[in-house]
């Protein structure tokens, strides 16, 4: 089969072997696979991108079952929840498998979609309905993701919600947030065409490379401050930003991790009774309820999916996610 892998100096398509899958797990043929962030740090190079195959934004068809797998056929359009649990311990048992003791992860701990061919844990299989186009079901990965921050901090309709960053995540984020009515949507970030995106839901959009974001969110506020901001840009400097944006009594959430260090303002949480929500990955639930939104057309995947290429072409595919042409590049093995 045809994979992409990291070889050292470049990223480069090559020829694997077709896995098999064992008792448990199901053989997947990749149909679509979306380029996150994570996918991308590894393919440039990341410390320890060469020996998995990356890639967990999964949606294809059953190519072929282990022994012992169940209710699923050869055919079967699927799509894969990434986050592989234990089932058993502490946090599984209080519905916290992101937190499970034995996590793994698909595309980062064992072998991702960026190939013809998957395999996964039958456990981790969704069937798609029939209407279910395989860029829509590329999306409910990411949209999941974007779903425990918007649920933690628990948006009212009297709030000012601001988002920070206008890429994938971001724009997930101000979607799942305007379906909680607040009073007043404010997305900041960079780039013409995200920002342009972004106004389809956010009442107020501040290009941060024009206008000083905290200066922004104060007038859009009338001094207030945000009652809720979702950090959605992935840069560990916003985090700190992030709480300057809040008001009094504000709620922080940060959606995924960060590669490095994150300055911390501790003192203003505690000042200004600021409370900080850390969210990563999602629970089946919110896997499951991210498939319902998009199937019906509650959160919409087309603006923020901007290209689709082969397989083949993943330089290409790169090269528009680094220089930020393109919000989520799509990628379709042959």
């Amino acid at each position: 089969m045809q994979a992409v892998r990291w070889t050292g100096s470049r990223v480069s398509p090559q020829e694997l072997p077709t896995p098999s899958p064992s008792s448990d797990e199901v053989l997947v043929r990749v149909r679509r696979v979306g380029l996150s962030g994570l996918d991308v740090a590894r393919l440039m190079g990341a410390a320890g991108a060469g020996g998995v195959l990356p890639g967990h934004e999964i949606a294809g068809e059953v190519a072929d079952l282990g022994r012992e797998v169940h209710g699923w056929s050869v055919g079967d359009r699927v799509t894969v929840n990434r986050l592989c649990a234990c089932g058993h311990c502490l946090y599984c048992g209080l519905g916290r498998p992101t937190l499970c003791d034995q996590r793994q992860e698909i595309g980062l701990d064992r072998d991702g979609g960026l190939a013809e061919y998957v395999v996964v844990p039958a456990r981790n299989l969704y069937q798609l309905p029939d209407n279910a186009d395989w860029a829509l079901a590329a999306s409910v990965d990411p949209l999941a993701s974007a779903l425990p921050a918007v649920n933690r901090a628990s948006i009212m309709f009297e709030d000012t919600v601001v988002i920070l960053g206008a890429g994938a995540m971001g724009l997930y984020s101000a979607q799942l947030a305007r379906l909680a009515g607040p009073q007043r949507l404010v997305v900041l970030g960079r780039e013409a065409a995200r920002l342009a995106a972004a106004r389809e839901w956010a009442a107020a959009v501040v290009d941060v490379a024009a206008e000083d974001g905290l200066a922004a969110v104060q007038r859009l506020s009338g001094g207030q401050g945000a009652d809720v901001v979702i950090e959605a840009s992935g840069s560990p400097a916003s985090v700190a930003e992030a709480v300057s944006l809040a008001g009094r009594t504000g709620r922080v959430a940060l959606l995924g991790a960060y590669a490095q260090p994150s300055p911390m303002p501790a003192g203003e949480l505690g000042q200004r009774g600021i409370s900080l929500y850390g969210t990563w990955g999602y629970s089946p639930d919110e896997f499951l309820q991210a498939l319902a939104l998009l199937m019906g057309g509650h959160v919409r995947h087309q603006p923020i999916v901007t290209h689709t290429l082969p397989l083949d072409e993943v330089e290409h595919a790169l090269a528009l996610m680094v220089n930020r042409e393109a919000i989520k590049v799509h990628l379709v093995p042959a």
